[in-house]
């Protein structure tokens, strides 16, 4: 399975992505219910059973011009929910893509491992032989013996990593008890269309806008928000009898308004004003701080991204042939004696050094890629 597959299949199978979707279209119909009336209460009240009994409605309403006035909050916290869709997919893929990364990376080293295991045995077998021609010394014998052994522990190493890396990510993709399903190794980059579904924008770019415009619409609310409900009631009132009736009539209506009235406004409500314009002003500047660290992290993800890149291509073009090149003229010059054994060592170390730090920038690519998205072609060298 490729990383774009894998990517595509978690996102769209996810309860978590769905959820935030839910979210979404929930809070883009806040700004009409925020028009209807609240809850009614029914009443009825009964005074000696026989005197009189009466059936009542009553419900609260906003004040005038506070629902409007809030609409532009619900307009910015739906486009929050929005975005934090996008936001939500990337989180996922990034949890996906490490998982993935973790495995294919550990199953490429382990077959870099598996050759340089192979090539020092043969080298370790043509020393042995050598030396029971006289044409090495027991020094160069026993290094070779102990460098086969080191690199096999380290090979059993990459082994058990790479088990219980690819366990976790098949774990993560619901696969735990597939064990054929295997990454298909280290991409150079992900796909256009997969990077084009994740957003525009990175996660915590979008997150410290959100949070931003958030904070402005509060600090804008902060008086509207300490604006008194109004509650309206009608009652029917049946009296039984009827010389306890206010109107000498059977049935009677009573009808009734009732506002809060600010007498305490400094004392209060203002008290509420001041703190919602306070924490208005610490969300804004955290959202500013969050928003300059967001926009920080992308632009170095894509300076990576293009310097990881330009190092690979180095790596390809030239210096795994030049190090091909460099074992198989050290290993002759060896075998002729005008080279020693640690030469020959250092060699092949800087060979599989080499294919280790290519599976290692392949890597690298792929983060950096999720931290910058669309703009890591744009954003090399600006700051």
């Amino acid at each position: 399975m490729s990383l774009d597959a894998a990517i595509a299949a978690s996102i769209g199978s996810s309860q978590y992505v769905k959820a935030q979707e839910d979210m979404a279209s929930l809070a883009g119909n806040d700004r009409w219910r925020r028009f209807i009336f609240r809850e009614p209460q029914f009443s009825y009240t009964n005074s000696d059973s026989i005197n009189e009994e009466s059936w009542g409605l009553s419900l609260a309403t906003p004040f005038p011009g506070r629902a409007f006035a809030a609409t532009e909050l619900d307009r910015v916290n739906s486009e929050k929910e929005h975005a934090e869709i996008d936001a939500k997919r990337q989180d996922q893929a990034k949890l996906i893509a490490d998982s993935y990364l973790e495995c294919a990376s550990s199953r490429a080293l382990l077959e870099i491992q598996k050759v340089a295991l192979r090539d020092l045995e043969t080298v370790a077998h043509s020393l042995s032989a050598m030396y029971e021609s006289g044409h090495a010394s027991q020094a160069e014998r026993i290094g070779a013996e102990l460098q086969v052994r080191q690199t096999h522990a380290d090979l059993v190493v990459l082994e058990n990593k790479s088990v219980t890396s690819c366990h976790k990510w098949r774990a993560l993709m619901g696969k735990q008890d597939d064990p054929n399903v295997v990454p298909d190794g280290v991409p150079d980059d992900l796909k256009p269309e997969t990077v084009k579904a994740l957003g525009s924008a990175p996660a915590a770019e979008a997150r410290s806008r959100a949070a931003l415009a958030v904070a402005n619409a509060n600090d804008s609310l902060r008086w509207w928000n300490q604006a008194p409900d109004i509650q309206w009631s009608y009652a029917r009132n049946h009296y039984l009898y009827l010389p306890g009736s206010p109107t000498g009539k059977e049935w009677t209506t009573t009808v009734g308004v009732a506002v809060t009235v600010p007498i305490f406004w400094f004392f209060a409500e203002s008290i509420e004003a001041q703190r919602a314009r306070a924490q208005a002003q610490i969300d804004r500047h955290n959202a500013e701080v969050d928003s300059v660290n967001a926009r920080d992290t992308r632009v170095a993800a894509a300076q990576e991204f293009m310097r990881d890149k330009d190092r690979i291509r180095e790596l390809r073009e030239k210096d795994l042939a030049l190090a091909e090149a460099l074992v198989q003229s050290t290993l002759a010059a060896y075998r002729v004696g005008k080279l020693g054994f640690a030469e020959l060592m250092m060699s092949r170390k800087t060979l599989s050094d080499l294919r280790a730090q290519e599976v290692q920038l392949q890597t690298a690519v792929i983060q950096a890629r999720l931290q910058c998205l669309s703009q890591c072609e744009h954003d090399r060298g600006t700051l």
